[in-house]
């Protein structure tokens, strides 16, 4: 098996999502839309399975943002709706560490720098000219199956040695732990912050706010998670300061 070391790593859910986690104990596991199905003819450890969830070593890794194909970390959070950060203490899951740049190179190049890919990253990532052209799909599926090789158990990990284009964990629902009392929700919300900045109507984000406040003591007073509250406590007086109007409920 592979073991995850003590350690926090950090995962988004939708805002929607938030009371079933918590009231379960569970987080929402599915199956990565890049894996191959047919595992098995990969060569991967028989405890690497399709379903679970993705996860960062934090809340907004550099790593991410700084990609040379772009910045990936917004790429994410494009896809995901009213993000919320949970934490999540992972010693003794079952975790890996996948490179994602083979992915990010197949949309970048078809997307963003053409055949001048290879001026921005490192040749390993570039796909086979035979790839290229027996077409799309062959394409598709090998650049899903080199991301999926890329595999490193979390313990193993070193961004140093692996040299990663962008690091992306994997936790398996096969986990022989359960995640229960392991979560937490952060006192970080980059994604959060950065849904808020994109209201163009101040009355819309000012109304979006209140109603945050309102969700965020529901989730203390249900689940005894404070990281919400905290995290957004400090955000209303951020805008304060800002001078923006005051939006925070007294508690």
């Amino acid at each position: 098996m592979a073991r995850i070391d003590f350690m926090k790593v950090y995962h988004y859910t939708p805002m929607a999502n938030l009371h079933g986690i918590l009231g379960s104990g569970k987080l929402i596991p599915q199956p990565n839309p890049h894996f191959p199905e047919d595992l098995d003819s990969l060569g991967l450890p028989d405890d690497f399975i399709r379903e679970g969830v993705s996860a960062m070593f934090s809340p907004k890794p550099d790593i991410w943002v700084n990609s040379p194909l772009g910045n990936a970390f917004d790429s994410l959070q494009f896809k995901l709706q009213t993000p919320i950060l949970l934490e999540v203490e992972s010693g003794g899951l079952n975790g890996f560490v996948l490179d994602a740049g083979y992915i990010a190179v197949y949309y970048a190049m078809h997307k963003r720098y053409g055949t001048r890919i290879g001026d921005y990253i490192e040749r390993k990532y570039l796909i086979p000219e035979e790839d290229l052209e027996a077409g799309e799909e062959i394409v598709y599926r090998g650049q899903n199956e080199r991301f999926v090789r890329s595999a490193v158990p979390i313990g193993e990990y070193d961004q140093e040695t692996n040299r990663f284009l962008i690091p992306e964990i994997f936790i398996a629902s096969n986990s022989p732990i359960p995640i229960e009392g392991r979560l937490g929700i952060s006192a970080e919300q980059p994604m959060l912050e950065s849904h808020i900045a994109s209201f163009k109507n101040s009355m819309d984000r000012q109304a979006f706010l209140f109603g945050l406040g309102i969700f965020a003591e529901q989730i203390e007073s249900m689940y005894g998670k404070r990281g919400l509250v905290n995290w957004y406590q400090d955000y209303a007086q951020g805008l304060q300061e800002k001078g923006f109007p005051n939006v925070s409920k007294e508690r």
